[in-house]
């Protein structure tokens, strides 16, 4: 992570932006083309450019944290789900990425 997620979260933060609402999803990319929401059972998602070329995720679940503690538990139970399977490569391979984001809004 760019910023550790105990900065987020920081008693020292000023920021406008870091002094609002702090959402966070976890996803399961499949075959380039199949996106899965790994906090809410697996669920399909949507993958879309808007009109201003921004990516959006259509239907994934957004969890409030606001103690550390609980991001590692959203990652612990996305974890969980994910699925992994033996590859000739390896052992334990999920044959997908994850992506873990934060969402930040201003109040």
């Amino acid at each position: 992570m760019g910023t550790h997620v105990n900065d987020v979260y920081s008693d020292d933060v000023t920021d406008e932006l870091l002094s609002g609402r702090r959402d966070w999803s976890y996803l399961w990319c499949w075959l380039v083309s199949q996106v899965f929401d790994l906090l809410n059972n697996k669920q399909k998602l949507r993958v879309l450019e808007d009109g201003k070329q921004q990516v959006q995720i259509i239907g994934v679940k957004e969890a409030e944290i606001t103690v550390t503690d609980d991001v590692m538990k959203l990652i612990q139970h996305g974890n969980s789900v994910r699925t992994s399977g033996v590859t000739f490569a390896n052992s334990h391979s999920s044959r997908s990425h994850a992506v873990f984001q934060i969402i930040l809004r201003r109040k």
